[in-house]
Formats: structure tokens, sequence, C-alpha cells
């Protein structure tokens, strides 16, 4: 599990040179879970990192599938 925050999308926004595929959005990771530290996302960083644990406060790319908002609720 990983926290961060999804950054709208822009039409003209590249990652690395190229467009940013359909199915990933730009983010910036703020937190991790231990367990996690160590997965290798699909898309290195422009940094070339490639684990999560080396991408907290860095833009990159993740799958939308893996995006889950949470949405405030309104208090009773």
């Amino acid at each position: 599990m990983a926290q961060g925050v999804a950054l709208p999308p822009k039409s003209s926004v590249t990652y690395n040179g190229k467009p940013i595929p359909h199915d990933y959005a730009r983010m910036d990771l703020t937190w991790t879970n231990l367990n996690f530290d160590e997965d290798e996302i699909d898309i290195p960083t422009k940094e070339g990192y490639r684990f999560i644990d080396a991408t907290i406060g860095v833009h990159m790319l993740w799958n939308k599938s893996d995006i889950v908002l949470d949405m405030p609720t309104p208090a009773s």
C-alpha cells in the first residue's frame, strides 16, 4: 500500500520524452508501507528509480487501475 497525490492530466505532458500511456497517471508518492518498499514499479522514474521506496517525493507513473481515490464523507 502506498499513498500519494494523483496529478490531473494535461494533454501536452510527456514522461521521459514520450506521451504518458493511456492507462497510467502521473503522481507524487508521499508514503508507502514498509512491506512494499522493495516492489518494482512498472515504468522507471526520470531519475532511473525502479523501486517504490526511492520514488517518494518524485514524479512517477502509476497504473490507473491501482489508484483508489479516498472521497471525504460528510459528517452526520
